[in-house]
C-alpha cells in the first residue's frame, strides 16, 4: 500500500450567517493514499465543493484536523498555506476561468510567472503541459478560439504545470457533453497513472465512478 498523501479526520464546517448556523459537513473523514483517485458523489447543497476547499487549505474547518504528508494544515500560518496551496495542490473547476486575452500557453504559464520562475522556464512547463494534454497545436490560440473541452484541456494543464501532488477538481466535466466528458476523464486517469498525482473529483455524475479507485457518497454532510 502506498504511503497516505491526506487524512481528513472528523472535519466539520458551519457557515453562519447573522442567527442562521447551516451545518455543510459534520464529522466528514477521508484517507487519501499517494497516487491514488478518488471521486465524491452528492447533489447540489450536499458539501462537496466545501470539502475540496477544506482539502485544498482555501477554508479553514469549524472542527477537525488535516493532515498532508503527516503535516498539521491548520495548525501553519497563512503565509505557510499559501506556499502550500502554490507548491501542492491543482484547482480544476467546473468553469475553465481562462483568462481571455491571453493564449492558451500563457494561461498555463502565467501560476509559474507569478510564483517567480522565469519566463523562459516558465513557458518551457507550459508548453510540455499543453502537449501532454493533446493540444501542442493550439497552444497559440485565444481561448475564444477553443472549444468547450478544450479549454478544460488548457484548465487541467494550468492546474497541473507545477507538478502538484494533489489535484482536486470541482465538477470539472459539468458543462461538457458525454463525449467531451470522456475524453476530459482520459486525461486526468492517464496523468494520475504516469504522474503518480492524487486526484479527488467531486461530482454528480456517476460515470466518473468508473475512473477512479474509490467512490464515495457525501449525504447530510458526512462522507
Amino acid at each position: 500500500m502506498s504511503k497516505i498523501l491526506v487524512k481528513a479526520k472528523k472535519l466539520r464546517r458551519v457557515y453562519v450567517s447573522g442567527e442562521d448556523k447551516v451545518e455543510a459537513l459534520r464529522d466528514a473523514n477521508l484517507t487519501l493514499h499517494k497516487g491514488e483517485a478518488v471521486s465524491i458523489f452528492g447533489p447540489s447543497g450536499s458539501g462537496k465543493s466545501t470539502f475540496l476547499h477544506l482539502l485544498g487549505a482555501f477554508d479553514r474547518p469549524t472542527a477537525g484536523e488535516i493532515f498532508f504528508d503527516d503535516q498539521d494544515l491548520f495548525a501553519m500560518s497563512n503565509e505557510a498555506l499559501a506556499e502550500f496551496r502554490n507548491r501542492e495542490v491543482g484547482f480544476v473547476f467546473q468553469f475553465h476561468h481562462l483568462l481571455p486575452e491571453f493564449s492558451a500557453l500563457e494561461n498555463v504559464a502565467l501560476p509559474l510567472l507569478i510564483s517567480g520562475q522565469g519566463r523562459s522556464q516558465a513557458f518551457e512547463k507550459a508548453e510540455n503541459m499543453l502537449t501532454e494534454v493533446g493540444l501542442a497545436e493550439r497552444m497559440d490560440f485565444l481561448p475564444v478560439k477553443l472549444s468547450g473541452g478544450e479549454k478544460q484541456r488548457v484548465a487541467v494543464a494550468r492546474a497541473l504545470v507545477h507538478n502538484p501532488r494533489l489535484v482536486l477538481a470541482d465538477e470539472p466535466t459539468g458543462n461538457l457533453d458525454s463525449a467531451t466528458e470522456r475524453e476530459v476523464m482520459d486525461i486526468f486517469s492517464n496523468l494520475n497513472r504516469k504522474m503518480g498525482i492524487a486526484f479527488v473529483i467531486v461530482s454528480h455524475n456517476p460515470f466518473i465512478k468508473k475512473f477512479t479507485d474509490k467512490h464515495y457518497d457525501l449525504i447530510d454532510g458526512r462522507l
